[in-house]
């Protein structure tokens, strides 16, 4: 916070300074905002450091110029030779020495062209830096979903190898118990073979199975109750053909 605190004031401090002294437009103050007006006041005060030390540069050479076509004028005029004595290429040299010294001169209207030329290609370039930290910042937010895809996927990838070890052992597991059932199955159908063939060899008959045997059981169980109930009422039935015959007469 106290960082683009102190962003903030610079930029509104070369904002000043670029309107020199009129009303400053107004702008959103956003953690966005300030950093991109930031790198803009940055490389504005870092191009005019640069031009001032070329215009320095270039005062201090035109005047080292200058001085130097002073000193030979001075020692032509010394030695008491005109300008027209001297050889053709003693006066080229006095004249390329002026020209140069000429064109090494600052002018003023040509340095504010100079300037606003340079202040042209600062805002196309602070456009252009713009437009490549947003495509920065597009890029690794894709980067970024990237990785949390991936990292889903690799998690999603683990779970299903796991899951797909568990069930191989499952399925591994459920084959050997159905490999050990079918030859238990086998082992019982050779048993079962085996006893019918004793069983047939002993005189066994269909009469003489399980479900055979109950059901004659169950019709001996019905035959013994009728006999016990036939035994208990044949005294009774006699006692009533009794009675009935005393009172009828004997017709």
């Amino acid at each position: 916070m106290e960082r683009m605190e102190e962003k903030h004031r610079l930029v509104r401090e070369w904002l000043e300074s670029v309107f020199a002294g009129e009303e400053v437009p107004e702008y959103e103050i956003t953690p966005g905002t300030v950093e991109e007006l930031w790198q803009l006041a940055t490389a504005s005060r870092e191009k005019e450091r640069r031009l001032k030390t070329i215009v320095e540069d270039t005062e201090q050479k035109a005047h080292e110029y200058e001085a130097e076509s002073e000193r030979l004028e001075r020692v032509v005029e010394w030695v008491g030779v005109g300008m027209s004595d001297l050889s053709e290429s003693a006066t080229r040299c006095v004249q390329t020495n002026r020209y140069e010294t000429t064109l090494l001169m600052p002018v003023p209207s040509s340095l504010c062209l100079a300037l606003s030329e340079l202040l042209e290609r600062q805002a196309a370039v602070s456009v252009r830096e713009g437009e490549v930290e947003r495509e920065r910042e597009r890029r690794e937010e894709e980067l970024r979903h990237s990785v949390v895809t991936q990292a889903t996927q690799k998690q999603a990838l683990t779970e299903f190898s796991q899951q797909l070890s568990s069930d191989t052992k499952s399925v591994t597991n459920q084959k050997k118990s159905a490999e050990f059932f079918a030859k238990k199955s086998n082992q019982y159908q050779k048993l079962i073979s085996s006893m019918k063939a004793e069983l047939q060899q002993a005189g066994y008959t269909d009469n003489l199975s399980h479900a055979a045997l109950l059901q004659t059981a169950r019709r001996y169980r019905i035959w013994s109750h009728n006999l016990s109930l036939s035994r208990h009422s044949s005294p009774a039935s006699r006692d009533c053909h009794l009675y009935v015959s005393m009172l009828l007469p004997n017709l």
